[in-house]
């Protein structure tokens, strides 16, 4: 059960209370919905603009370079950091 103290109509003991929450996430579960979608429109906006790519890969000696020094134990975020 889940008790509010400020407002105990809200308390999922009750119908109405668990109404009131079921109403709630409904709410926010189509807000989150929303969200993603406009989010989505975007990014394809952004990609017919050529806006939004992906950064360009490493190339292969600096992919054997970072193997190696991981390898040797130096720390994978330091390796990521100094290859950009």
């Amino acid at each position: 059960a889940l008790e509010f103290v400020d407002n105990p109509a809200l308390n999922s003991d009750t119908p109405q209370g668990e109404f009131m929450l079921t109403v709630l996430a409904a709410i926010a579960q189509l807000e989150r919905k929303t969200i993603r979608e406009r989010q989505a429109e975007g990014i394809a906006i952004a990609k017919r603009d050529g806006k939004y790519e992906k950064s360009p890969k490493l190339a292969l000696d600096q992919i054997a370079q970072a193997r190696e020094r991981i390898d040797a134990g130096v720390p994978k975020a330091l390796v990521a950091r100094d290859l950009g």
